[in-house]
């Protein structure tokens, strides 16, 4: 959306002698919500150019906030009135519920993520406002600063731990409320002053901020980093088998180049990146062993662990299992898939939308034999989601794997560290070559980059490959008693 206008009296409107607001609601939110309704109207309730403008600010950031989560949701909804100013700003327009309602999903955000907003909200407005010479407003501003800081700080005294996108709200609002620079608040700032990197360049950077921020356990003020902090974040690069130097070098690189961007406007007084990038060692590098398909009795071990033992994620970990056994998905894409994404035809059809390249995105066949299984798990879903009870703070995959590995340490110790979730996928690659199945099929059925022309192999022609895929007469009665185990519990 493009940016308020810097004209004094933009979408200002007086009628009478009293100013009033005509705001234009943008195309794609009339397409999804809105419809024909092409203004944000309402009284401002002031006769003075000056105190309008402070309301206009007041009321246009809060309406583009509204405009975000319904472009966010990308979901076509048909409300039973218009919006009016008043529902925007007293957050009552219902928005959020009947996107939450009709999505089957929790609402965008958070209440904290919309209290920490709002704070950042308000010192935008104070910082407007003193740049037009109206102390008085930007002290009113000010003030809702406080009253919003103070209830955030009752908040985190009953939270646990905060997720990415109330972290990085949150930082925000101590910005505001102090002038606290966290880390995240100081990439933002530095990725906004530098409008001409490419978008991938702003995503990588952004995402080696975040890796430092995991790193830390939170989003600490930058001040506060210490050279020790540094040094060990560089030995836990080094120790990670999975990037490439120059992928190491590169964070080290970037988070230099935000502490420096920091220095030069005075937002932090020392950079404890210099000259860490030479640090970082080549020792490591192509030394990770490789992950093993599961072995036939390792795979009847599992199943016959999820009937015998007293899991309490039995429900979870059994069709994430069979999934992947049958099917070699990531489990980042099972954990993803709602009741949309699946049709229960004559043949399975799955759509994946999203991953990690394109080659992931795909429409593909399932094995028949996991029919029973879909059907239930569909028939059970209180969500929209496949997978029950995989929601998590870091993202729905990363909680999924977390349970698979707990269960399979817990069932086999730590003395098979290379066989992972991910050894369904191996697996399926090595029954898949096993039974002569053509690559362009095993690459479509699996993710892997496809050819640069033409639409790819049928659902049909998938199917019948995934009939000639062997299992094992073992793991095919141990996958059955699985089924019918789970199919008679829920």
């Amino acid at each position: 959306m493009r940016k308020m206008r810097k004209t004094d009296n933009a979408y200002l409107k007086q009628r009478g002698k009293v100013f009033h607001l005509q705001l234009p609601v943008p195309k794609r939110v009339r397409e999804l919500y809105l419809k024909e309704q092409e203004f944000i109207t309402g009284s401002l309730q002031t006769r003075h150019l000056d105190e309008a403008m402070g309301k206009r600010d007041l009321a246009v950031a809060k309406c583009r906030q509204l405009f975000k989560i319904i472009i966010d949701a990308n979901v076509e909804l048909s409300p039973s009135s218009k919006l009016s100013l008043a529902e925007i700003l007293a957050d009552t327009s219902g928005v959020l519920e009947a996107i939450s309602e009709a999505t089957g999903k929790r609402p965008p955000t958070s209440l904290f993520t919309n209290i920490a907003t709002e704070v950042t909200l308000q010192g935008e407005l104070a910082d407007a406002a003193m740049k037009r010479g109206d102390l008085e407003q930007a002290e009113s501003y000010r003030a809702n600063i406080d009253v919003g800081y103070d209830t955030l700080l009752d908040h985190l005294a009953g939270k646990p731990r905060l997720t990415d996108e109330e972290e990085r709200a949150y930082s925000k609002a101590l910005y505001s409320a102090g002038g606290f620079i966290t880390i995240g608040t100081l990439t933002d700032k530095y990725i906004e002053a530098n409008q001409g990197f490419p978008l991938k360049t702003k995503e990588k950077k952004a995402r080696h901020s975040r890796r430092l921020i995991k790193f830390l356990g939170s989003d600490k003020v930058v001040t506060e980093v210490s050279p020790k902090e540094a040094s060990e974040f560089v030995q836990d690069l080094n120790l990670d088998k999975k990037l490439k130097v120059k992928s190491k070098r590169d964070v080290i690189s970037d988070l230099d180049a935000i502490w420096s961007y920091g220095e030069r406007h005075l937002m932090t007084r020392s950079n404890p990146w210099t000259g860490r990038r030479k640090d970082i060692t080549e020792s490591n590098t192509g030394k990770e062993k490789t992950r093993y398909p599961w072995k036939n009795s390792q795979v009847v071990e599992l199943c016959e662990a999820l009937i015998r033992d007293d899991n309490e994620f039995k429900e979870t970990l059994i069709p994430y299992t069979l999934v992947g056994l049958f099917s070699g998905i990531r489990i980042s894409e099972i954990a993803e898939l709602t009741l949309d994404d699946i049709e229960l035809d004559n043949i399975i059809k799955i759509n994946i939308t999203r991953g990690k390249n394109q080659a992931t995105v795909r429409e593909i066949a399932l094995h028949p034999r996991l029919k029973p299984l879909l059907a239930r798990l569909i028939e059970n879903s209180n969500d929209g989601m496949l997978i029950p009870n995989t929601d998590g703070a870091r993202g729905r995959g990363i909680r999924g794997s977390w349970l698979f590995s707990k269960f399979k340490r817990e069932l086999f110790g730590d003395h098979l560290k290379q066989y992972t979730y991910h050894s369904f996928r191996h697996r399926f690659e090595d029954i898949a070559r096993e039974s002569e199945m053509p690559g362009f099929i095993t690459d479509k059925l699996l993710g892997h980059k496809a050819p640069m022309y033409g639409q790819g192999v049928s659902l049909r022609k998938q199917e019948e490959w995934l009939l000639k895929m062997e299992q094992g007469v073992q793991v095919d009665q141990a996958v059955e008693q699985l089924i019918k185990y789970y199919l008679e519990r829920y």
